[in-house]
């Protein structure tokens, strides 16, 4: 019931300061129609306030599971690498970045979008945890579970792809963990976070069919660790993964579906060839 209170509370108290902030300049707006560079500034600050409820909302779609998917098949290593180039925009100099990036890692079923939300996300709490700089890792590796309780949550037997993000900072004791992923909690002073970072972060990871588990301690830093099942289908790259000519194993730019077998087998499945396990199927009938 804490936790609906302060989600009831911070969503009052965020669209009212917006609302406040659109109905103001949009006052002023009405009173300046003579001023074009008046009315040049306070639309473009209504649309910043607009854009920012409009964020809230997408966080709390994300945080409640309601947000509408597109899921795609995803090499995880395919996406961080992709991303990285955008990182240090969101990071400060003193904070070094470090990739541990499967190269024949598995593929999820997931939206991009709300992946690459995910891994930002942790990244700006991971910044605003290392106050005198630090590390930033990003990993992914694939890992085979059994029946486990993580944090009192069941996980199902299997094949998982892990998504783990580290840092160096100031850490968390065990109180503190137990509510970052209540969304508007934060313990960032008043103006510096929303406190639905995490617990966008938690959502995303449920609606994804999969979990996220933390560690840390005090002075020690922290690491959040999500585990996404493994899919069964097939991804194929776009583009080369940071080799244009000669690319690792188990991220190939394949050209199969322009085969006769993979011609065959789009017509068997009614799925796109570049996303379909039936290609096994088709390949063993042209045999």
């Amino acid at each position: 019931m804490e936790a609906v209170g302060r989600l009831e509370g911070g969503v009052a108290h965020d669209f009212n300061n917006l609302l406040m902030i659109i109905s103001g300049y949009a006052q002023l707006l009405d009173e300046s129609s003579a001023d074009p560079k008046k009315v040049a500034e306070y639309a473009t600050r209504i649309q910043d306030a607009s854009s920012k409820a409009a964020t809230v909302t997408r966080q709390l779609l994300a945080f409640s599971r309601k947000q509408v998917l597109e899921p795609t098949v995803l090499d995880l290593s395919y996406v961080v690498k992709d991303l990285a180039k955008m990182l240090p925009r969101l990071l400060e100099e003193d904070v070094e970045t470090v990739m541990e990036l499967d190269l024949q890692l598995g593929t999820v079923r997931a939206d991009r979008g709300q992946i690459e939300q995910v891994i930002m996300n942790l990244a700006v709490n991971a910044r605003d945890a290392m106050l005198k700089g630090g590390r930033l890792t990003i990993a992914t590796s694939n890992v085979a579970l059994d029946a486990s309780y993580y944090q009192g949550v069941v996980v199902p037997p299997g094949q998982y792809v892990l998504l783990a993000v580290s840092d160096t900072g100031i850490g968390m004791d065990a109180a503190t963990q137990v509510h970052i992923f209540e969304p508007f909690y934060t313990t960032k002073e008043a103006g510096k976070g929303t406190g639905l970072g995490l617990a966008t972060v938690y959502g995303i990871a449920k609606q994804s069919n999969g979990f996220i588990w933390v560690y840390s301690e005090p002075g020690k830093g922290s690491i959040f660790k999500i585990y996404f099942p493994v899919s069964m289908l097939v991804w194929i790259p776009t583009r080369a993964f940071n080799q244009p000519r000669h690319h690792p194993q188990g991220l190939r730019q394949f050209s199969w579906w322009r085969t006769r077998p993979f011609s065959a087998m789009y017509a068997e499945c009614t799925w796109n060839p570049r996303v379909t396990p039936c290609w096994r199927l088709a390949m063993r009938r042209k045999r």
